[in-house]
């Protein structure tokens, strides 16, 4: 995938997203788990940051675009 940096780089994202959700690899396919799964990805994401080389990220409190495309990807399939 692409490095998503702006507003309607995004909102293409969100609508390919969208349509995953209605056909593909889901683990968590109710809202509760979603959302809990994205709360859990995001209390340990520097740790994903860390592993994937990208020191910038780290610690970071303002979000990227990008960073909040691997949050919502990740939550997809994080327990």
């Amino acid at each position: 995938m692409e490095d998503i940096h702006s507003r309607s780089e995004f909102v293409r994202f969100l609508e390919n997203f969208r349509a995953e959700f209605q056909s593909s690899d889901f683990e968590n396919t109710t809202l509760e788990n979603f959302l809990e799964a994205m709360q859990f990805w995001i209390e340990d994401m520097d740790g994903y940051y860390q592993n994937m080389g990208k020191p910038e990220c780290l610690g970071e409190e303002t979000l990227t675009w990008q960073m909040l495309v691997d949050i919502l990807e990740a939550a997809r399939i994080y327990e």
